[in-house]
C-alpha cells in the first residue's frame, strides 16, 4: 500500500510504500515520522507533525486504517525557543534518565544540543555519563551532536569517552552504533578505548 505525503503547500515529499516501513501491518505514525527522516532526510520525529482530514494524527495511529483519500500532509517545525530555565530542566531530566520528559521537551520540539548555563554539559553527555540508555537512545534519534565535548578545567569529554570511562556498555553501543567518534580524545584518559579498559 502506497502513501503519499505533501506539504501544505501541495509539493509532494515522498511516496511511501507502507509495507517497507514496518513488514506487518502495524505501521504507526511514530514508524512513518521514522521512515521519512532515514530514508528522505527529513527532520527527526520530534519536528514532523503528519495530518490527515486537517487532524494532526497521534504517533500510535496505525496508518493502514486511514480513512480514504490516503494520504497525510506534512508539517515540519523549527526548534523553539527555550529559556535558560527550561534548558536546565531538560538537561536535569537527562541527567536523571526521566526518558518521558526528555521526550516531551523534545516534541516541542526542542533543540537537543542546548546547552544549560550552570553546568555546561550539554543532554547526551549527561545520560551518557549516568548511563541512562533510553535517554541516550532518544537524544540520538534527535540527531543530538553525538561528539559534542563538555569542557571542564581545560579537558574536554565526548559522550563517548563519559559512557566508556563508566563502563556504561549499552550507552557505548548506542553511541558507536550512531557514529560517534571512538578516535576522540582527551589529555587524561586518551581515546575512549583506553578509558574502557581502566573501567
Amino acid at each position: 500500500m502506497m502513501l503519499p505525503v505533501h506539504l501544505l503547500s501541495g509539493e509532494e515529499v515522498a511516496v511511501v510504500p507502507l509495507e517497507e516501513v514496518v513488514r506487518d501491518d502495524s505501521c504507526t505514525v511514530r514508524h512513518l515520522k521514522r521512515y521519512l527522516c532515514s530514508a528522505h532526510g527529513l527532520p527527526p520525529r520530534f519536528q514532523q507533525r503528519i495530518l490527515h482530514d486537517g487532524a494532526v494524527l497521534d504517533d500510535e495511529t496505525c496508518c493502514f486504517r486511514l480513512a480514504t483519500p490516503f494520504s497525510v500532509q506534512l508539517i515540519l517545525l523549527p526548534f523553539v525557543e527555550a529559556t535558560p530555565e527550561k534548558i536546565d530542566h531538560f538537561v536535569e531530566a537527562a541527567r536523571k534518565g526521566e526518558s518521558s520528559e526528555v521526550e516531551r521537551h523534545l516534541l516541542l520540539p526542542q533543540d537537543p544540543d542546548l546547552i544549560p548555563q550552570r553546568c555546561q554539559a550539554r543532554a547526551l553527555y549527561q545520560a551518557s555519563c549516568d548511563g541512562h540508555a533510553a535517554v541516550v537512545s532518544l537524544l540520538l534519534e534527535a540527531k543530538a551532536d553525538k561528539d559534542a565535548p563538555y569542557h571542564h578545567l581545560g579537558n574536554s569529554r565526548t559522550p563517548l569517552l563519559a559512557a566508556c570511562e563508566k563502563g556504561h556498555k549499552e550507552v557505548v553501543r548506542l553511541l558507536l552504533d550512531g557514529g560517534a567518534d571512538h578516535h576522540a580524545a582527551c589529555w587524561d584518559f586518551g581515546t575512549p578505548l583506553t578509558a574502557a579498559s581502566f573501567e
